[in-house]
């Protein structure tokens, strides 16, 4: 060993079965996923995931897009 040169051995070390894998993070306290699951119902009535979708799309609370749905449902009904 050169000179001057210190090899640190932390305890345990050495012992691969006492080495514990890091847990994955857990999300902080009052985190709240907004993703929205969908689902179907295959014939056996079990539910089959089709996708995700954003709980509040783009534009969701724009008041002009809003009235833009309104006439257009009146539009359809009309």
């Amino acid at each position: 060993m050169p000179k001057g040169f210190h090899v640190v051995i932390e305890p345990g070390a050495d012992n691969p079965k006492g080495q514990v894998p890091v847990p994955e993070p857990e999300p902080p306290e009052g985190f709240v996923d907004n993703t929205v699951y969908r689902y179907r119902i295959d014939e056996d009535g079990n539910k089959v995931l089709i996708g995700t979708m954003e709980a509040y799309p783009e534009g969701w609370d724009d008041p002009a897009k809003r009235k833009m749905t309104r006439n257009l449902r009146q539009q359809k009904n009309g």
